[in-house]
């Protein structure tokens, strides 16, 4: 919720059919005294003009902010073009590694875990994440023997566990003992889909990289390993995303 200076004597309202953004509007109008302060929901169909200048002004945590209302459909673009040519190169990059920490600790990014397996497919692999997203970060995981058995295991078992199922341990376990064959690390990358496609809790979009990315691989391994999906693994909705990430920090 926000407290706004009615200043609407002097302002043009946007005409908008949207009924909640014109309760808005209407409850501003109603206001006989410009220095009184009403309050606004913020909706989708409230669209901020100058996001930049509204986020500092958010920033110092006032009690209200200033805003004009117009009919102006247009809205600036603040995206990586406007950044590059109004920034220097080392504020860019510290703008990126603060957006990459606010999609990470929010669950935004999907991870993918290329196994031991996998990686003689980097390429196929990384060219296959590209066409669905933005990869914003490529980590390599040094593991091996034990440790490698076990990080294994806890990434499907915390994924039973949230999704309070079960998956076949004997299968696990010979995934396990085929990839830790290769002296590869697991390689980590976390991932903006471009349209995850949620449906009934897991991302459809995940699932087809996966195809596409085994598709491709598959026959490539030796007869009888497929079955086992050696190659990469990913995380399958938001919260899956967060649990996966505290398991790679526990092992890097």
């Amino acid at each position: 919720m926000l407290l706004l200076d009615n200043a609407i004597s002097e302002k043009e309202v946007r005409k908008i059919n949207d009924t909640h953004f014109q309760s808005n509007v209407d409850r501003l109008l109603d206001v006989e005294n410009d220095n009184e302060r009403v309050s606004v929901d913020i909706t989708p169909d409230l669209v901020v003009q100058d996001p930049v200048d509204f986020a500092v002004a958010l920033h110092t945590n006032p009690d209200f902010v200033s805003v004009t209302l117009t009919e102006d459909h247009t809205r600036n673009k603040y995206g990586t073009e406007w950044l590059n040519s109004a920034c220097d190169l080392e504020l860019v990059e510290e703008c990126e590694e603060k957006l990459y920490e606010i999609l990470d600790d929010n669950g935004l990014l999907f991870k993918f875990l290329v196994w031991p397996a996998g990686v003689q497919f980097e390429s196929e692999i990384r060219d296959t994440l590209s066409t669905y997203g933005k990869i914003y970060s490529t980590q390599k995981i040094p593991i091996r023997g034990d440790k490698l058995d076990n990080f294994i295991f806890d990434v499907y078992y915390i994924e039973d566990e949230f999704k309070e199922r079960s998956q076949n341990q004997s299968k696990i376990q010979a995934k396990i003992n085929y990839v830790s064959k290769f002296d590869n690390d697991v390689v980590l990358y976390s991932v903006k889909l471009d349209e995850p496609k949620i449906k009934e809790g897991d991302s459809n979009t995940t699932a087809y990289i996966k195809e596409d990315i085994r598709s491709q691989c598959h026959p490539a391994l030796p007869v009888g390993k497929a079955h086992l999906n050696p190659i990469i693994h990913s995380t399958d909705n938001f919260l899956h995303n967060m649990l996966v990430g505290d398991v790679v920090s526990e092992y890097v």
